[in-house]
């Protein structure tokens, strides 16, 4: 599970879902909730107001390998390090 203090605001959310090359759809699919709702928590600056959404989505991007960070100065998306490549 994500640690919900390093997720602060939806463009994490955003940067998440495109660097992992997924749609709204498939996301919202995912995570079980509606396509809108993930748009929601993405449009937003600070998470609170739909943080049952956020949290769904964090989870299931925590799933996936991603992780999260914040500081006073910044926020961040960490993906993990595919050795395949």
């Amino acid at each position: 599970m994500y640690e919900q203090s390093k997720l602060r605001e939806g463009r994490q959310l955003k940067l998440a879902r495109v660097g992992l090359g997924l749609t709204l759809n498939e996301v919202a699919a995912l995570a079980r909730i509606n396509r809108n709702s993930v748009l929601r928590a993405e449009s937003l600056a600070v998470l609170p107001r739909f943080a049952y959404a956020a949290s769904k989505i964090g989870n299931l991007f925590s799933s996936l390998g991603v992780s999260f960070d914040a500081n006073d100065q910044s926020v961040s998306v960490l993906f993990p390090i595919n050795k395949n490549d």
